[in-house]
This record gives structure tokens, sequence and C-alpha cells, in this order.
């Protein structure tokens, strides 16, 4: 176009922009003229800015550049953030790229460069820019603009770095995606590179308008992780440190997000104690670290949002007498996690001191983005879930049958007079099906919303959903609405506030099962040869315990919870880097629980019962931080970091019972004939100070130390404080010159660390004091006893750990793998000692174990396929972890397990202490044992421990298949070389000891593996046969016949998605849709006979693992959704 034509049509919009350029000292914007300058503006820069105020990345450009800034900061809103990547670039184009999306004019003057706002009248337009550029260097260059976005979510990308191939020109876009850059008239390519998506370059051509579609990275995508009280490049970790992006568990049908990470990040275990719906999980980070029977025993700290989360639970009922009655984590939803990261190492936890021996887990919500539009997003799901596998149960021909040969062996060994059979014609006993009434197709479904956006200096994130699941277990439900709002506000250059604030209600309905006579004991144990109702419809009430379907369709428990998770935090700048935050954070939990047993679940002459309560818990945090951050030269950088802890928690409890309620429909306390109440609570307070050194050495050689030092309530004077100091340091090799001709390894990074850690989570409140209760009356007079012995000498546990770690990049980092090795020991366990009954206590709190963890993690990630409409990325990890009870004063029982689960010195925890069956005579068919004494009797003399439920490797395998809008997501976790105590068998393949002794008639039912017993001479089995003198010693004893190996893999999750293609998307005016069917654990690989090896009976105890007891299974989910944003 004729340069006349244009400044005859536009003068007098561009003539202004001329004389403005002019005043400022140059033709071009931000060009010196005098050869000095342009001697600065050569120089060659290498700088990362993530994230950071312009003030810290102005200050981060001084110490790369060697050269000095003039601004005011209220002029250029310093308070803005800023990402921008350089390597070896000139300051010129570094320059370009940082200031002039956000308006900022920059020019050389004496040997400084001067910062100014362009005024919004003087901002050239597009249209007026393209002019004075083709005016001022027609035949010289051009500029290209356009828009960046995300190719999944259509969302305009900020801070993508735009740059001209093997030239100096650059740009960055802005909130909305949009750039605008000058390149050289013979410019060929456009490179355009951002953290998180694939680097792309796109010819030019003879276009002046270029829009990008950028797809995510998921090799990059973890570039950033948060840790303790801050945030680093993973390049420059010197911890183990696992992250799982909220990518990766959107949409799972799981209440929690704790069992979302399971075979996700290495080193984790985690196994669920329920099928239930909204049921607690045991997690344990490289091993188990106490014994203590308190649910909390070697449970992770978690953190969400900086916020110390309580997750003891609040329930009384539901899910068993001794089972976790509901996962406190099931308050988050899942679609509101940004990030996940899992500090495993002593040097990456010990920022918490005595709460980080057993592992961090910090769970980051999504928030806003500043110059953002705002965005609206729209998720839900339905599916159905149903058992993957149910007991098999004998019929009543079948149960018949067997107690009739039990009645036979009696008399044939003498101990029961000739009589007739039980069951004279077994063919005609009928069979009352009973698995339809307790198992049933149980639906899920979730729908969630949210909203995004943000200003200059407001950026917001609110959210809600509404989850709901039937338990594949009648009358099992768990409903739970969420909401969140997180706001960051810029109040001015200097002062920052933030807030975040989860809110959840939850309501469950449950019933007694598991380690308890529940739902399925005596559903599933009741013989099913009798009816459940009676001619007239009536509930049959002469069966095992309960009538099961009364239990289930009359039994009233329900639990119905309130959640407030609040952090709210202000930062203000003191002095250039130096940034003071102090914050103020509560954890409210609360829960509502009430049961009302009607006499139509009982029968008739048992009067209703009842109860209500409420139980509290609240913590209170108040946190003060003072970072620092030096740069003396480029080649060394240090961080500071002190502060300080205080933290208060309470916890109460309050309620009433009833008993003899006139009928069945008058349900309130006020009309039951007997009502007494019940109430208690406890407090605890924890004060702490912190602190931590940073060092880089050109930014290859890394170390830091922290150390923190925690005070606690819970310990006498002698040992409150605690003191909890660890080291790292690591080597980026490959960052090293004699590295930089190879083409192989793109990273590789050497680290160690070594540090201290505590505990304090496995003894009460008051565990160090002697204590005196109430309630000892006397003839109405009050009274009180002691009730607890005082030990001053009480102390923290502490665990020590190093770890040796290995991060290599192959063919830029198409391959990454990352390698720990790690030694973890705990001295000071702290346990419940037996005392002599003459002091009139039983035990006294006491440090009296020590045990080990040794182990190794592995975990690869792949990206095998990369093209551009074709991608195949591969993830796995696998661990090793060898547990060992060092010392141990003295034998410790697990009574859960009546007698079976054993902590011994010098094995692993949760070792199943059995006779060790070595088969059934063949001419007899009784059980034989081994005599380990040889002293031709069996007694508890001749127990050992058989095995454990510490598993010899465990991990996942997840695989993604892009081809176009389509994606294809597999993921599988497994264990192998656990044992499992199959505890149901104990009750179902009994060999008649559960019948009825007078007559012989059934009681208790059979599953079908007591159809295998020895019933001739010569026969081969491991089942005895049945009745006769030797019954007792043949499967009263809990024997090897019930453990099992527990080995199995899963296929957790499969996905199938497909995303609408952008045209389409354009025309609807949305941002993306993708819809998806899903389906979880449908396929599992394992040699276990019982319902499921995943899940445990004990999930509620730090000392019961691997047991199954009626315990209901994960389900098998089927289920279709729908994303969509706009």
């Amino acid at each position: 176009m004729n340069p006349k034509f244009l400044l005859r049509c536009s003068f007098r919009r561009t003539l202004p922009l001329l004389l403005f350029w002019l005043v400022l000292g140059g033709l071009l914007p931000g060009r010196a003229a005098d050869t000095s300058a342009q001697e600065l503006l050569n120089r060659s820069v290498t700088v990362d800015i993530d994230n950071l105020t312009i003030r810290s990345a102005i200050d981060r450009l001084e110490k790369a550049g060697s050269i000095r800034f003039v601004y005011s900061p209220r002029q250029i809103q310093s308070g803005q953030r800023v990402t921008l990547h350089s390597q070896d670039e000139k300051l010129a184009s570094v320059l370009d790229r940082l200031f002039r999306p956000l308006s900022i004019h920059w020019e050389v003057v004496g040997g400084q460069i001067v910062l100014r706002r362009i005024s919004a009248s003087l901002v050239p337009t597009p249209d007026a820019l393209t002019s004075l550029n083709n005016l001022m260097i027609a035949g010289i260059a051009r500029t290209i603009t356009g828009r960046v976005t995300d190719s999944e979510t259509g969302a305009g990308l900020p801070g993508v770095n735009v740059v001209e191939k093997n030239g100096t020109r650059g740009a960055s876009t802005d909130g909305d995606g949009r750039y605008s850059v000058t390149v050289s008239d013979n410019a060929t390519t456009l490179v355009f590179s951002s953290i998180g998506y694939q680097r792309q370059e796109v010819a030019i051509g003879n276009r002046s308008v270029i829009d990008v579609p950028m797809r995510a990275d998921p090799q990059s995508l973890n570039e950033v992780v948060v840790i303790g009280y801050g945030q680093k490049e993973k390049k420059n970790l010197t911890s183990a440190v696992s992250q799982v992006t909220g990518e990766e568990i959107q949409n799972i049908p799981i209440a929690a997000p704790d069992q979302l990470i399971q075979g996700r990040a290495a080193g984790v275990q985690i196994s669920s104690s329920s099928g239930v719906p909204g049921s607690g999980n045991t997690v344990r980070i490289r091993g188990t670290s106490s014994f203590s029977p308190g649910s909390p025993a070697s449970q992770p700290l978690y953190v969400i949002d900086g916020v110390f989360v309580n997750n003891v639970p609040l329930g009384t009922a539901g899910f068993g007498t001794e089972q976790q009655i509901a996962n406190p984590l099931a308050d988050l939803n899942p679609a509101d996690i940004q990030s996940i990261e899992v500090l495993k190492d002593a040097n990456a936890t010990a920022i918490y001191g005595s709460r980080g021996a057993n592992g961090v887990i910090i769970i980051t919500t999504k928030r806003g983005n500043f110059n953002a539009k705002p965005k609206i997003s729209i998720g839900g799901y339905y599916g159905v879930g149903r058992a993957w596998r149910l007991p098999q149960i004998t019929n009543g021909p079948q149960t018949a049958q067997l107690l009739n040969e039990a009645w036979q062996n009696d008399i044939a060994d003498g101990i029961r007079p000739a009589s007739p059979l039980p069951y004279p014609t077994p063919a005609s006993v009928p069979t009352y099906d009973r698995i339809p009434e307790l198992f049933r197709s149980a639906p899920t479904a979730n729908i969630d919303a949210s909203l995004t956006g943000g200003d200059r200096n407001t950026s917001f994130f609110i959210g809600g959903s509404y989850f709901t699941q039937d338990g594949i277990l009648r009358p099992y439900t768990f409903n739970r609405a969420t909401g969140r709002i997180n706001i960051d506000q810029i109040v001015n250059d200097k002062f920052k506030i933030s807030t975040s604030t989860t809110f959840a209600s939850s309501f469950r309905r449950g019933a007694p099962n598991d380690n308890s006579i529940g739902v399925m004991l005596v559903g599933l144990g009741a013989a099913n040869m009798y009816p459940l109702f009676n001619p007239d419809g009536s509930y049959n009430y002469n069966l095992l315990f309960f009538n099961p379907v009364a239990m289930v369709r009359e039994l009233d428990e329900r639990s119905r919870g309130l959640r407030i998770i609040n952090n709210t935090f202000g930062e203000y700048e003191l002095a250039r880097n130096l940034i003071f935050r102090t914050s103020w954070s509560i954890d409210f939990n609360q829960a509502n629980n009430s049961n009302f047993d009607p006499q139509r679940r009982k029968g008739p002459g048992n009067p209703a019962t009842g109860f209500e309560d409420t139980r509290r818990n609240i913590t209170w945090i108040n946190e003060q931080t003072l970072r620092y951050r030096w740069l003396p030269s480029t080649d060394h950088d240090l961080n500071f970091l002190i502060g300080n802890t205080a933290q208060r928690t309470t916890y109460k409890f309050f309620g009433v019972t009833g008993n003899n309620y006139p009928n069945d429909d008058l349900r309130n306390i006020s009309s039951a004939g007997l009502r007494d109440g019940y109430g208690g609570g406890s407090a605890n307070t924890l004060l702490s100070f912190f602190g931590r050194v940073d060092y880089a050495f050109r930014n290859k050689y890394l170390f830091d130390v922290n150390m923190r030092a925690d005070a606690s309530s819970r310990f006498g004077a002698n040992n409150r404080w605690g003191y909890f100091p660890s080291v790292g340091a690591a080597w980026r090799i490959s960052d090293e010159d004699f590295m930089k001709s190879q083409n192989l390894f793109s990273n590789l990074k050497l680290r160690a660390s070594w540090g201290l850690t505590g505990s304090q989570e496995t003894i009460s409140e008051f565990a160090a004091q002697g204590l005196w209760t109430g309630g000892a009356n006397y003839q109405l007079e009050p009274g009180t006893i002691p009730s607890q012995l005082a030990n001053p000498d009480l102390k923290w546990e502490q665990t020590r750990q190093w770890n040796l770690g290995l991060d290599a990049g192959f063919w830029q980092n198409r391959l990454t793998v990352e390698l720990n090795v790690y030694d973890k020991f705990t001295s000071g366990v702290l346990i419940n000692k037996p005392v002599p009954m003459s002091t009139g206590f039983s035990t006294i709190a006491f440090n009296g174990g020590d045990m080990s963890n040794r182990g190794i993690e592995l975990g690869l990630n792949a990206g095998i396929l990369r093209g551009k409409d074709l991608s195949w990325d591969v993830n796995f990890n696998i661990s090793r972890n060898v547990n060992k009870i060092v010392r141990l004063d003295a034998d410790y029982l697990e009574p859960f397990s009546r007698r079976f689960i054993i902590f011994r010195q010098g094995n692993p925890v949760n070792g199943f202490w059995l006779w060790n069956q070595t088969g059934v005579n063949p001419e007899t068919g009784d059980a034989v044992y081994q005599d380990v004494d040889g002293n031709g009797r069996i007694n508890d003399d001749d127990r050992l421990i058989l095995g454990s439920n510490q598993p010899d490797f465990f991990g996942g395998l997840n695989t993604t298949l892009r081809y176009k809008g389509f994606d294809l997501n597999a993921f599988f976790n497994f264990e192998v070389g656990q044992e499992v105590v199959n505890w149901s068998t104990f009750f179902m393949v009994h060999g008649g000891t559960r019948r009825n002794n007078t007559n012989g008639t059934a009681t208790y039912g059979f599953y079908t593996r007591q159809l295998d017993r020895w019933q001739k001479p010569g026969d081969v089995t491991d089942i005895p046969r049945l009745g006769g003198r030797n019954m007792a010693n043949n499967y009263n004893l809990f024997t090897s016949r019930a453990l099992e190996d527990g080995s199995y893999a899963r296929l957790k999750t499969l996905t199938l998605g497909y995303t609408l293609p952008r045209p389409l998307l354009n025309r609807l005016r949305l941002s993306t849709v993708r819809v998806y069917v899903m389906g979880t654990n449908l396929l599992t690989f394992t040699n276990y006979s019982g319902l499921d090896p995943e899940i445990n009976a004990g999930g509620g105890k730090g000392t019961v693992g691997g047991v199954e007891m009626f315990t209901v299974p994960q389900p098998r989910t089927v289920q279709a959704g729908l994303n969509l944003s706009f």
C-alpha cells in the first residue's frame, strides 16, 4: 500500500503518536539513538520470571543484566504480575516483550532505563500502529497481531512468548491472549512458547493476523510445584516431591481427593476402608512410622490452601464399631483442585516440624487470573455402580446337605447319640436369595459450575457443586453440596490481600457393618433357607441376630456435616524483595449425628431406642512469614524465610440418648421414657517458629536449610519443645559446560537431603499429665477418681530420614526419570505401655519403640508420540518399602482382630499371628498344623507371624492417547506381595461350629468354599471334615487357611472423550465442549477369593490393615459426562 495514502488517511491519528515518540527521544518505541545505549541494549540476558510482580521482575532484570531502572511504582502499577523467560536474548528484545503488552514505554537515558506508562489517549491502536510503522520503517519491518488460545478450552492464554525465529524481536500475550509483534521484513517464522504448553513454530507467509491454538504439554505441566510456604520450579528442587494435577483426577466418581491419588504418586500407598461412599482411607507415605490404635497414626498432614485441616472423623456410627465413620476430606470438591503435591522426604516436610513425620499432602485449589475475561465452566456426570464381585453362598439344599454331614460325623465319632438327620430331605429345602435385597445398582451423579476472571487488580474463582452417591449396599448414601470463593486483590503496588473459602454441607445415611453385627454379617451370614417375611408380609425375626431387610429399611441412622475452611492473608512489600505476610485460617468441622432404632427393626418386645449428638472440631491458626530474596550478582541467588505459627484445636461433643419410646412414630428424644445426657471435650495448642534459606550458585548448585521449633501442650514441661532441622543439596549436571555438546540429556540432576521430623498425633491432648475424672458418685453425692498416670518425661516421636535422588530427562524431556532411595527411622514411638495392676491403672503413655522404613521409588514419564493430531503419553511409577519394628518393649496384640494381629520386634507392622496349617490328613480329614516347639500339642507357642499387609511393590500406570478431538485414557494401580486375612471365612467356612447344637439346624450359612471339604479317606483338600470330635481344632483356630495373597492389578479408570472442534465451537459461541464416558474398577486381576483385595475392615484404626470382615467392596461404575465452558 502507498505510504502517502496511509499518511493522508490517518494523519490525525498518527501525528500525536509521532510527536509522542519524538519527545521521548526516538522514532521507534524503546530504541536508543546513541552508541552507548545500543551497546547496553545488545547485551545478552538470561532471566526466568514466573508470575512475579513488575517490581520483582525489574529487580531480577537488574541483576541479570547489570542495569539500573528508573520509574514510579504507582505510575507503572508495579503490583501487576508478569511471566517471561529468556535464554541469551538481547536486552532490547526482553524489554519489548515484557513492557509492551503492559503499555509501558522504556528508553535509555544516561545509561539507565526509564519507564513510563503510556496514557490511554496515546496508546497506539492496531491500525494506527500499523500506519505509523509503515510510515516510519516501510520496507524494514512489519507488525503481526493475533490471539493465542488453549486448544481445548478456547480461552486466551496470557504470558505466551511470541518471538521471531532467529531474530531478536518478540512480545508477550496480554490477559486475553492477544499480541502484537513487530518483525523484520524478511522474517519467515514465529515461535510461540509458554510453560505447560507445547512449543510451536508458525510460518508467517503474507499474513498480518495469526491466531494460534496451543496444546497442553503434559511433560511440562509440573515445572512449578508447591512446597511448604512457597513454590519452586521442579528443576530447582532438592527434595522428593510428587505432583498430581487436577486434570488427572477430574470426573472420577469418588468423594474424597486422597483416594484419587492412589497409584499416581510414587511412594504413596492408599487403601480404602470400605466401598461405602464417603468412607475413609488409609494413606501411607513411605511406610508406617507409628502404630497407635488412633486413626491419625501414620496419616500424613493435609494442607488445603495453606490451612492445616483436621482429618479426625466426627461421626459415631454407620460403618461398624471400629470403622472410620467418614472421611473428612470428602468435604472437598475434587473439581476445585488445581494440583496435589506430596512432600515425601524430611527436607520437604521439616518446615512443618512435628506434623511432617508421615509426609505432607498439599492441595491447591483453582484461582482466577488477572486481566482475564469472565469464564463460566459447567461439568456434570451420571453413572451407575454395581458390586464387581458378590459373595458365593450355598443354597438351601447345599446348606442342608453340609449340616447333615456334620451331624453324621458327630454320631460316627461318638460325641452325639444316633438320631434323625436335621434335614431328612435336603433337596426340598428352599432358598431365599438375599443378595437382591441387600445389594443394588447404585446411581452416582455430580454437577459443578464455576466462574473465573479478573481485571488488572482483582482475580476471582467462584464455584459450587452437588454430588450424590448411593452405596451398592443398602441403605448407604452420601450427598455433598460445596461452595468455593477464592479472591486475590492487589490493593496497590505493595499490598495484596487474598482469601480462600470452602463451604461444604454433607449428608450420610448408614447402618452398622464390617466388624460388627451389621448388614452384611446378618444378611449373608444367616442361612438363606429361612424366609425374610412371614406369610402376612411382616418381618420374620427368627433369624440370626436380626432381620437384614428390617435393618436396611427401618433403621434410621444419619449424619449431617457442616465444614468451613478459610484462609485469609495479606502480603505487604516492606522494601524491595522484602515481603511480610500474615494469615488467619480456620477449619470448622461439625457433625450432627442421630439414630432411631425402632421396634420394627428389632421385633416385638424390644422397645425403640435412639440418640442425637453434636460433635465439633475447630482449629484456629495464625501465621506470619517474612521472606527476602537477595541477588548480589548473576551467579548468586538467595531466598530467606522466617515465620511463626500459633495453632489451637478444640473438640467438643454433647448429646442425649432415649430409651423406651411409646411407639415407632414418635421419634423425638422428648418422647422417650428414659433420657440421659452426655458431653465432653478437649483442647491442644501448638506454637512454632521456623525458617528456611535457599541458595543457588550459577543456577546449578543448589542448597537449602530448614529449621522448625514446635512447642506442644500435649507434653510435659521436660519435653515441651521439639526441634526439627533439615538440609538439602542438588547438582544440575546438565547445565555444566561439558554437557552442552551432547543431545541425550535435556536434564540431569543429583539430589541429597537429610532431616528430622516429629509426631504427636498418636497420643491424647493431655497424655503427659495425671488426670482425674468425675462421675464416681456415691448416694447421689459427686465424686472424682484418678483416670490417668502422669509421665512428665513423655517426648516427641522423632523421625530421621535421608534421601538420595536422581532426576533425568532425555531427548528434550520426551522421557523423564525420577529415582529416589530413602532410609527413614522413627525413634521413641508413642505407645500405651502396660503397668502393674497394683497401680490402679492398666497403661501409661510411653516412648517405647523404634521403627524403620527403607525403600526405593521410580517414576517414568514418556511422550511416545508427539504429532500435530496424534499424541501418546505414558506415566509409570513403582515403589518398594521395607518396614521393620526395630525395638518394642513388649508385643502388642490388636484387640480388633481377636488377637491375630501382632506387633513384634524384628517384624513388620500388622503381622498376622496364625497357626500354620500344613494340610489336611487324607485319612482322617483333620487339619494338620506346624508343631513349632515339637511337643505334640498345638497351642499359642506354635503360632507364627506368617505375613503382613505390607506389599513388596506398589504403583500405577497411566496412559493417554489423543487423536484430533478424541482422547483415550487408561489408569491401572497395583500392589504385589501383601497378604490379606479373609476373616469372613472364619464365620462362613465354619465346618458346623456355627449351627444349632441341639438339633443341628442352620444358624449361619456357608460360603461355597465349604463344598470342597474332606469327605472320605483319600480326599486331598485344605478344608477339613465337617463336625466330629476335632471340629473345634479344625475350625475354631485362626489359621493360615484364611491368609491369602492380596496381590492385585486393577483397571482403576478407563475414559473415552471427544472435544468439539474449534470452528464448531466458534459458531456455538462456546470455549470448549467435551463429552466422555468413563468406567471405574472395570477389571481386577487377583488370586484373592474375597470381595476386594483393596479394602480394609479396620480402616479407622492405625493398627489394623489387610483384613476383610464382611466389608463392602468398591463398586464398578460406568458413567457419562459433559464439560463445557464459555
